[in-house]
């Protein structure tokens, strides 16, 4: 018997070298998009001490006592001093409708613990006044209740007060 050498592959064809270059080429590619991609371990030591620091300087951190408030702008108090006058207004008006005289008092009215001042009038009228930042403002009875508002309720609104 005679045997036949398998041929030389010592010069593979353009072809075959082609397809073997693209294909380690794209083994390549993948391999160094999965390095890229691959995020490295976190070291678990490392990440309980990070841990353990948040919490001792949340532990530590003060806390406040007194809430911050803001102060309140002038005509922020302006605004709630008419909206008063026009609350203190309604009770008197609702009153007198009720009871059919003015009350002594605001308190007579439903009006306790108001910085308003009441003067009632022989006449059946009334002047209503509060003080805000030395400026006083005043309503008579002789006026129409809506006239004391002016842009109060625009300027409450605006500012959540």
């Amino acid at each position: 018997m005679h045997r036949v050498a398998p041929r030389s592959i010592d010069r593979p064809d353009s072809k075959v070298r082609s397809l073997v270059a693209e294909f380690i080429q794209e083994k390549k590619r993948a391999a160094d998009e999965e390095l890229r991609t691959k995020r490295r371990p976190i070291d678990r030591r490392a990440l309980t001490v990070a841990l353990g620091v948040v919490c001792l300087a949340a532990w530590f951190a003060p806390y406040p006592t007194e809430p911050v408030s803001r102060p309140v702008e002038a005509k922020v108090e302006r605004a709630s001093a008419r909206v008063a006058l026009f609350l203190s207004a309604q009770s008197v008006v609702h009153f007198r409708i009720k009871g059919g005289r003015l009350p002594r008092t605001l308190s007579e009215a439903g009006m306790n613990g108001s910085a308003v001042r009441y003067f009632p009038g022989r006449d059946g009228s009334f002047v209503l006044q509060v003080s805000v930042r030395n400026h006083t403002l005043s309503y008579d009875s002789n006026l129409p209740a809506n006239s004391i508002l002016g842009n109060a309720e625009e300027i409450i609104a605006a500012t959540g007060h």
